[in-house]
């Protein structure tokens, strides 16, 4: 593989604790991760042309219905954001993400990336769906 000396092996991290503890033991022992994931999540929501904010706002509109749902992961985020270092609204975001990205940022993505070979690469996701090939 091409790009294989940027793939990370999987880190396995081991806590305890209340829900909280383990967000903030995770978030101290994978801040790295943590930073590299909401760089690349506001990359991508830029390409869609969603601020940060514009993403914490989106997200926000299904905190109530998550912290119903399941308080312990709501006080497992809010500690992993302690942890690394980062805020709380902003790893909702990125959790929120399918919510929040439009249907075709795959596109965006792959249009941004591969400014050439676009037409390519529309057929073949199309096909993948089964659906004709556009543009």
């Amino acid at each position: 593989m091409q790009n294989s000396e940027h793939i990370q092996p999987i880190e396995h991290v081991k806590v305890n604790g209340s829900d909280h503890e383990r967000g903030r033991l995770l978030g101290e022992a994978t801040r790295h991760r943590v930073e590299h994931s909401l760089g690349t999540y506001q990359q991508l929501f830029a390409l869609c042309d969603i601020s940060r904010q514009q993403a914490i706002e989106k997200s926000l509109r299904f905190f109530d219905q998550t912290l119903a749902f399941s308080p312990n992961f709501v006080n497992e985020l809010e500690g992993v954001a302690k942890g690394s270092g980062t805020d709380v609204e902003s790893l909702f975001a990125l959790n929120s993400r399918t919510e929040i990205l439009p249907p075709d940022f795959l596109m965006r993505a792959v249009q941004s990336t591969f400014p050439n070979k676009t037409r390519a690469v529309a057929a073949s996701l199309n096909a993948l769906k089964g659906l004709p090939l556009t543009r």
